[in-house]
């Protein structure tokens, strides 16, 4: 993120920590208060790269949720983000902004999951970036 060379960057669920999930307005708001960044020229989470904490809320319009919301914070042990046929595993791409069917589950460490459904999914990114590490 900060090499000055383009670099791809996606959430990593599994080491993300899971603050709250807020619906109003007809909207699901869920922050990762931190969730990890990692950051690679090739594909984030894959290939060599850099791992950053920030915190991030994710946005879903039209949303409904599922599943018995867990006592937060909490650890999250991974997920999924289906657009469409689309199926993303553990990982949402930053920036993220995509309309359609949106069907975001949330695995909690212990076993609880949580599924918020919706018609458009964004991500909000809030403060700077912090170092963490290098990733392989």
């Amino acid at each position: 993120m900060m090499s000055g060379q383009p670099e791809n960057r996606a959430v990593e669920l599994h080491d993300s920590v899971l603050a709250y999930v807020d619906k109003k307005n007809g909207q699901v708001e869920i922050g990762l208060v931190p969730a990890y960044v990692h950051a690679s020229a090739g594909v984030p989470g894959v290939d060599s790269g850099t791992g950053w904490v920030q915190n991030i809320t994710v946005v879903v319009e039209d949303g409904s949720i599922e599943g018995q919301l867990p006592e937060m914070p909490c650890d999250l042990s991974g997920g999924t983000l289906a657009i469409a046929e689309h199926v993303s595993n553990n990982v949402l791409a930053l920036p993220l902004d995509l309309s359609g069917r949106i069907e975001l589950k949330l695995e909690v460490m212990w076993g609880d999951q949580i599924l918020v459904r919706g018609t458009r999914i964004l991500t909000i990114l809030r403060g700077e970036p912090e170092y963490v590490e290098d990733f392989r």
